[in-house]
């Protein structure tokens, strides 16, 4: 592993790039309350509804806060993330230690006596050591700036697709004083309600609820410890593992537009990389990218509406792909054969078409993703 010299966690935002947030976010607030109303909250101020313009600048301004501190907050502490959809409950227990500039490690607990996987970003690659398959995967970490561009864009459709509020709490969250902050999409499409309670001191997500479309918790991570002066020895952040394990890189090829995915898919594969036609309401590409890995290639594009997300993968294989252990049942996809996974809080769709393999993530409902499928042609 490498040692890593500790810099800014990212640059600033340029003012081109800040003042069209801005006037984006005029924008909505033009077409939520009208020209009249706009217009005289930023010419007379006193006539505009003072406490929904205070409310509505402080929840974008938590969650800016909480933006940042997920990149540049430093701390160490144990998590606990559940998925409440299956008739029995599962938990995931890990240990995680942040450092700047991108430093980071996480330890999945033991389950059954069983060795767990541990996670490593030493600011260079992520290091992803699986014990129960003698393995050590090894990819290019994202840069912070990379990370935070990405917020950027993930922020702004937030904005676009959901309303916010904001209460503060009485009562602190496991001894620290936060505040809530209450999800619900401005979408006619049904979208899951989320809640985030945020350390009030260092914008940090302390707390996470997200409900299904019939108001039951789905989902659930909150932290059971939590230090922000931790004690940490650079040696954390590098990976020991037995001389027998086996190490697979996976490069990543990430591409600013899909015109140029294509291009090097078709120039390795020959093979035209396909999109849907159709997305679910407020969804947008926000990432584009070839990963290979030995002598496959696979195209990843990632959609989301800023808080549910979608992955599309496509790749060329020379027979068909191995089957899945995960219980699956038939679907049609558009008039072609394929497969849906119930994997708890995300479902799965699988199908191949001309010598093309898909698979379609996402934490939507079924329909959805049919749909969204079916259109990739």
């Amino acid at each position: 592993m490498q040692n890593v010299p500790h810099s800014p966690p990212w640059g600033r935002r340029s003012l081109a790039s800040s003042l069209s947030r801005r006037l984006a976010w005029l924008r909505r607030l033009g077409r939520r309350w009208g020209l009249p109303g706009l217009c005289g909250a930023l010419l007379l101020g006193s006539a505009w509804p003072a406490s929904a313009w205070a409310i509505e600048a402080k929840a974008w301004h938590m969650l800016e806060r909480m933006a940042q501190a997920e990149l540049s907050q430093v701390y160490a502490g144990e998590k606990v993330v559940a998925d409440l959809t299956q008739p029995v409950p599962k938990f995931l227990h890990f240990r995680v230690i942040r450092l700047l500039p991108n430093l980071e490690r996480r330890e999945f607990l033991h389950t059954n006596n069983q060795p767990a996987d541990v996670v490593v970003n030493d600011g260079n690659y992520l290091w992803h050591y699986q014990p129960l398959r003698g393995l050590v995967e090894k990819r290019k970490a994202p840069s912070l700036q990379q990370r935070r561009t990405l917020q950027l864009r993930t922020l702004d459709l937030i904005k676009e697709n959901y309303a916010v509020k904001v209460q503060a709490l009485e009562q602190p969250l496991d001894g620290r004083r936060a505040d809530l902050l209450e999800f619900s999409s401005k979408l006619e499409s049904a979208r899951l309600l989320r809640r985030v309670w945020i350390d009030r001191e260092t914008g940090l997500a302390l707390r996470t609820e997200v409900y299904g479309l019939d108001a039951r918790l789905t989902h659930l991570s909150y932290f059971t410890r939590i230090n922000f002066s931790p004690a940490v020895y650079s040696e954390t952040f590098e990976l020991r593992v037995p001389n027998s394990t086996r190490m697979r890189t996976v490069e990543e090829l990430s591409l600013s537009t899909l015109r140029e995915i294509s291009q090097e898919f078709e120039r390795s594969q020959s093979v035209r990389v396909h999109r849907p036609s159709y997305l679910p309401p407020g969804f947008s590409i926000i990432r584009s990218q070839v990963q290979s890995v030995n002598s496959e290639k696979k195209v990843l594009l990632k959609f989301s509406d800023g808080l549910n997300t979608l992955l599309l993968y496509q790749t060329v294989l020379p027979s068909a792909p191995r089957p899945s252990n995960q219980p699956s049942r038939p679907i049609d996809i558009g008039g072609v054969a394929g497969h849906i996974f119930e994997l708890g809080y995300v479902r799965a769709l699988k199908w191949h078409r001309d010598g093309n393999y898909y698979t379609l993530v996402g934490n939507l409902p079924e329909e959805e993703l049919v749909r969204t499928a079916a259109s990739i042609q």
